[in-house]
């Protein structure tokens, strides 16, 4: 028995595009084993969950190299998964096998790379985009180095031909909810011609839809997408019918090994379930892997990867080579979604496309290794930059918030100082405690550290009548102190018009309090509570604190 582990995403934002890669291998490690297995030996797949995260991809391939013993790896789909894994599988001297377009500046020794590279799929694509539509292009992406790159690139191309990139937009790859409303603004601000999609994932789906919700069609700004494959049109539903993808590889191609490969695999897997570009590679990698392991006779990856190389096979989108770089010839194709969610082809290159990962450079004669090397750099500059743009606007935002909260301090500061100053004002003096017909008043006031609504008052109506006043607003600074400066006013001025009934002084005070905080906006509270005493008789009325009174005679 030999066996392989099958890597991808069952779960997280790309599990939507990766889940079916796992059933397109899994049916031809199947199909290889009914016809006897491979060098007498069946394959027995491992999977694992890649979780939609280069940490984990790369504890994966650990665990599956390490403890499982798999002799070859099947998988990735983002580059940061695939760079994820490469140090695991260069480690260990095992293959991996990677089904996906992708941004290239790359060579591993242990790396087929059997989806397209840029030139096979972005260039051509932004050419036939231009031509049919207009040079006014917004690019949006997923936050990842297959976008940056492509978007590099497309730049480059879209200046070269004299046209103008408008906007750019990079949304992170993994979010709980996607909100393109700042996008679609913009895009309707701009008004492009087109707007080209490196989204990848979940992301597609929230995309088109709010797309076609914000009601851009593509009549108006087409879409073409290089991730968007029968799988997606499937999750998107009508939203993007229209709308343009390109790839080597179209269900609805007519080829009779394509018609077969479709049967097969809707018979294995339900009449409602599609093929794509991505399956189609993941499918047709496997059998590159094993007449590889045939011609070489033995599992060795040392002596397979040598065998590898110019190896073919008839998939289903046409016959398949495998170069000496690790790649794979192959063609473009552009097609339009059509309501029954899959592709129509509307061009296809004249002949197949040269693997070109290192953007052409490669096939200069006078190309140096120092040049290549230089190149290989790109891909981790670009990711760097971003990184460091991400760094700097993080300390751009905090810069901001101090600022903020530098600015809020000081108004704060300010507002204390002035209702300190009022409170002091306001409080009784000395002078105001005259004699006091035999009271004795123990304790004082004074302004607080954080200075809020603390209220207290005490007042004499002619001689025989005292008046006391205790409360305190909810809450520290203007608005605290303003509510009790209303209160010692409203109470003072009812007294001195010759309210006597403390209930009815109370409820009237509570009323306008009631009203004019509304009118300020806030929702303090204040506890007040008022004493009148005279000749011996308290009167109490309202709420704040305890009432301890004491008699001459010592009773309480």
């Amino acid at each position: 028995m030999v066996q392989v582990g099958l890597l991808h995403s069952q779960s997280g934002a790309m599990a939507i595009s990766e889940s079916a890669l796992i059933d397109a291998a899994l049916m031809a490690i199947d199909e290889i084993n009914h016809q006897g297995g491979l060098l007498g030996e069946p394959i027995a797949p491992i999977l694992r969950d890649g979780a939609s995260d280069p940490e984990t991809f790369a504890a994966a391939a650990q665990d599956l190299l390490t403890n499982a013993g798999v002799n070859t790896l099947f998988g990735c789909w983002t580059s940061a998964c695939r760079k994820a894994v490469i140090p695991v599988v260069t480690a260990h001297q095992r293959l991996l096998w990677y089904p996906i377009q992708y941004e290239g500046l790359e060579t591993s020794s242990w790396v087929f790379y059997t989806g397209c590279c840029l030139n096979q799929q972005v260039e051509p694509a932004l050419t036939w985009l231009m031509e049919q539509f207009g040079d006014r292009i917004y690019l949006v992406g997923s936050d990842y180095v297959f976008p940056w790159t492509a978007h590099k690139v497309i730049r480059a191309q879209v200046d070269h031909c004299k046209g103008t990139v408008v906007g750019e937009d990079l949304i992170p790859l993994s979010a709980d909810i996607f909100d393109f409303s700042p996008t679609l603004e913009r895009i309707r601000r701009t008004r492009p011609n087109a707007v080209f999609n490196t989204l990848n994932g979940q992301a597609n789906v929230a995309f088109y839809r709010q797309y076609q919700a914000a009601g851009l069609t593509p009549d108006q700004v087409p879409i073409m997408a290089v991730s968007i494959a029968e799988e997606e049109l499937q999750q998107i539903g009508p939203a993007a019918t229209g709308h343009y993808s390109a790839w080597s590889y179209f269900q609805s191609l007519a080829q009779p090994d394509n018609q077969r490969f479709v049967h097969a695999f809707q018979q294995r897997y339900g009449p409602d379930r599609v093929t794509s570009d991505p399956i189609e590679a993941a499918y047709s990698q496997v059998y590159l892997w094993r007449q590889a392991v045939e011609l070489a006779q033995s599992f060795n990856p040392t002596q397979v990867r040598q065998a590898a190389i110019g190896q073919s096979f008839a998939a289903p989108g046409g016959s398949i080579t495998l170069q000496a770089n690790h790649h794979i010839a192959k063609p473009c194709r552009i097609g339009r979604a059509t309501p029954d969610g899959q592709f129509e082809t509307l061009w296809e290159s004249e002949q197949l496309i040269a693997p070109l990962p290192w953007l052409g450079i490669e096939s200069t004669a006078t190309v140096n290794a120092a040049a290549q090397a230089i190149l290989g750099d790109v891909a981790d500059w670009i990711e760097k930059a971003h990184q460091l743009e991400k760094t700097l606007q993080q300390l751009r935002q905090e810069a901001t918030q101090r600022r903020d909260a530098e600015l809020a301090l000081a108004r704060a500061q300010t507002e204390v100082e002035l209702t300190r100053k009022l409170q002091t004002m306001l409080l009784p003096k000395d002078a105001d405690l005259p004699n006091l017909g035999g009271l004795d008043i123990a304790g004082s006031m004074e302004p607080a550290t954080q200075v809020g609504g603390d209220y207290y008052d005490v007042w004499t109506a002619g001689n025989s009548s005292i008046n006391f006043g205790i409360g305190d607003v909810t809450g520290h600074g203007l608005a605290s102190g303003m509510i009790m400066l209303m209160a010692q006013t409203a109470v003072r001025t009812l007294l001195l018009h010759g309210e006597t009934d403390l209930m009815q002084l109370i409820g009237t005070v509570n009323q306008l309090l009631y009203d004019n905080t509304r009118r300020m906006g806030t929702y303090k509270q204040m506890t007040l509570a008022l004493l009148l005493y005279e000749a011996g008789r308290l009167q109490l009325s309202g709420q704040h604190e305890s009432l301890l009174i004491v008699r001459a005679d010592g009773s309480l």
